[in-house]
């Protein structure tokens, strides 16, 4: 009886271990992961803050305001196009 006893006792820790193994493992896996999300995200965060701080001390460009190219400015519309062609009817 005291062997059944001592049987029954081994192959309830063993059990016991599997089952605690099935949570331990599968949750420690997702901790890990979750801390190197954290990781990169906090670098991420330093690199957006560096670039920020080096956007704000650049100097500003001189020709911040003015249109690269003269075709950028639609106000003045080209003249030559209001008048109609030459050889079309009207």
């Amino acid at each position: 009886m005291f062997y059944g006893v001592c049987g029954t006792q081994e192959k309830n820790e063993c059990d016991f271990q599997m089952k605690l193994d099935g949570v331990y493992y599968p949750l420690n896996d997702r901790i890990s992961w979750l801390t190197t999300c954290m990781e990169e995200m906090k670098q991420d965060i330093a690199r957006i803050q560096i670039q920020r701080a080096a956007e704000a001390t650049a100097p500003a460009s001189i020709n911040k305001k003015l249109a690269t190219s003269i075709d950028d400015d639609l106000t003045h519309s080209n003249p030559m196009k209001s008048q109609p062609d030459s050889y079309t009817r009207t």
